[in-house]
């Protein structure tokens, strides 16, 4: 037998494993089933009711990261709270770091706003 027929049969199984695995990738892709409306013996029928929800009841708001701003423009949800004596939106961890002094509530509080609460 010549040498490009054996190659052209020795790939068949191969083309024929990766037909096989890109229909099995495209079935995973496909919109899932919807659950019978009819509850089956094995569910309570209490599981089986829901209410709808209606378009007048406002669904909740995805939590954005830099979204709010305090009063003095920092930006809790990224850290930043505002240091008195830098005059300036800072993250506690790095100007602990930065200036020396304790990483806690009590250490920030003593270094921005020379109180110790």
């Amino acid at each position: 037998m010549p040498l490009p027929s054996l190659l052209s049969i020795a790939a068949q199984p191969r083309a024929l494993l990766g037909a096989l695995a890109l229909t099995l990738l495209g079935a995973c892709q496909s919109a899932p089933t919807a659950a019978p409306a009819v509850p089956s013996a094995a569910q309570p029928a209490a599981a089986a009711v829901s209410a709808p929800q209606t378009s007048s009841e406002a669904a909740p708001e995805a939590l954005i990261l830099g979204g709010h701003t305090d009063a003095h423009g920092c930006k809790p949800s990224t850290g930043n709270s505002w240091c008195q004596r830098t005059q300036r939106c800072e993250r506690p961890w790095e100007l602990a770091l930065q200036r020396g002094f304790e990483n806690t509530p009590a250490g920030w509080h003593a270094y921005c706003d020379g109180s110790t609460r």
